[in-house]
């Protein structure tokens, strides 16, 4: 049975932190020193952590940025996805990690806004985010080699603008 922890970064104890970064670790090898240093510098106090759970154990996580973009001009509140991770593949975990935030982002009336590599846009696909044409992004960063997906907005549009970083 999955259930999902949301923690926003401004309330997380030092030892779930220990557990977010055993999960990243799965996917990115880094010394702890300089997960915990990647985190205190680009995680905000209400950035939310999400980590999923299978009968009480931690088995995948991602966090959600709190953030906004331009659609045709108008501000829409939005949720960075980064950092998406489980312990093990092929095992169902990812699905569910983010069919629970997709639920979670359509409870918070939010936009989902997603970086990703082509190779992940059919996964990410199947559970209803869009990839975005670069000739409809304005943007501050450069997305060369990025994907651009959305969750959560169904209108057709001619430009979306984002002045945040990537994560």
């Amino acid at each position: 049975m999955y259930s999902m922890e949301f923690i926003y970064h401004k309330d997380i104890l030092y030892s779930k932190l220990l557990d977010i970064i055993k999960i990243k670790s799965s996917a990115w090898n880094y010394p702890l020193d300089r997960q915990l240093s990647w985190i205190n510098h680009h995680i905000s106090p209400f950035d939310i952590h999400c980590i999923l759970l299978k009968d009480g154990t931690n088995v995948a996580y991602l966090n959600l940025i709190d953030t906004e973009l331009k659609i045709e001009g108008i501000v829409n509140k939005a949720y960075g996805v980064g950092n998406v991770c489980c312990v093990d593949r092929g095992r169902g975990d990812g699905t569910a990690l983010m069919q629970m935030v997709n639920q979670f982002i359509k409870k918070q009336s939010r936009i989902g806004l997603l970086f990703c590599k082509f190779k992940l846009v059919n996964f990410y696909s199947r559970f209803d985010w869009i990839d975005i044409p670069h000739d409809k992004i304005l943007a501050s960063v450069d997305f060369s080699g990025i994907e651009v997906m959305l969750y959560n907005h169904k209108r057709i549009f001619e430009k979306l603008s984002y002045d945040g970083e990537l994560f």
